[in-house]
């Protein structure tokens, strides 16, 4: 049987992706005015989406 998930825990998750939403739209108006440094930043973000899916499936008890 699921359990549900601790408050904090639910708030942590919704954080990291109000957070990565915050990085992505930074990265679409950076694409306009500073390619190169959107493009870097794409890689970072990639990186850290990894994290939180990383981070979710560690708090859903789902391996990775």
């Amino acid at each position: 049987m699921n359990q549900p998930l601790p408050l904090d825990q639910l708030k942590m998750l919704q954080e990291l992706t109000k957070d990565a939403h915050s990085m992505a739209e930074t990265i679409d108006e950076l694409s306009r005015t500073n390619p190169l440094l959107s493009t870097v930043l794409l890689a970072a973000m990639d990186v850290y989406l990894e994290a939180i899916r990383e981070h979710i499936s560690y708090t859903i008890g789902v391996p990775t």
